[in-house]
């Protein structure tokens, strides 16, 4: 189950459900033209030209991202993961004076996370996954914000990113089925 991504240059790349939410929010934080990403499997393309800008802003990205751990569990190690990009430029100014940036860079990844998890992909997400869950006779809460941990991103998703980034630069445009 998930999402394949058939090259017009003959390869392809598959990610499960939770790997396409994971990309699709990464690409959606890291200011993706995402028109042509495709929640279902129906065969939309994507044309060359944006796989291509889709790679670009995965591998120019990474080393800003982190991984929100969302208290779930139904997933793995009772967290569902989702990226989390920490570009505050605020924080990188502190820095070049020397100054204690773990206080600011704190408030910053909390006010990120906020925003992502109110108004953001991760957010929208959540809030269908909770409707879709209540049809069933299943309630499901908000996420509690002090509930929601952060970590560095492993190097294994590094790897993964970044082979998936490679895939978007090589394939030629791809349908996604």
């Amino acid at each position: 189950m998930g999402m394949d991504y058939i090259g017009k240059d003959g390869s392809s790349y598959h990610l499960n459900w939770t790997g396409h939410k994971f990309m699709g929010a990464l690409l959606s934080q890291v200011g993706a033209d995402l028109r042509q990403w495709s929640g279902s499997n129906d065969g939309v393309r994507i044309s060359d030209k944006t796989c291509k800008e889709w790679a670009r802003l995965l591998k120019n990205n990474t080393q800003q991202v982190r991984v929100m751990l969302i208290p779930d569990k139904s997933y793995e190690g009772g967290y569902y993961r989702m990226p989390l990009v920490c570009d505050d430029p605020f924080v990188a100014e502190v820095a070049k004076y020397g100054a204690n940036v773990s206080k600011y860079r704190a408030e910053s990844i909390e006010n990120k996370m906020l925003k992502e998890l109110t108004t953001g992909w991760t957010g929208q997400y959540l809030a269908i996954s909770r409707m879709i869950a209540a049809q069933f006779g299943r309630e499901e809460k908000e996420p509690n914000i002090a509930e929601i941990k952060h970590e560095d991103l492993p190097s294994d998703t590094l790897e993964w990113i970044l082979e998936f980034a490679k895939f978007l630069e090589n394939c030629g445009g791809c349908e996604q089925c």
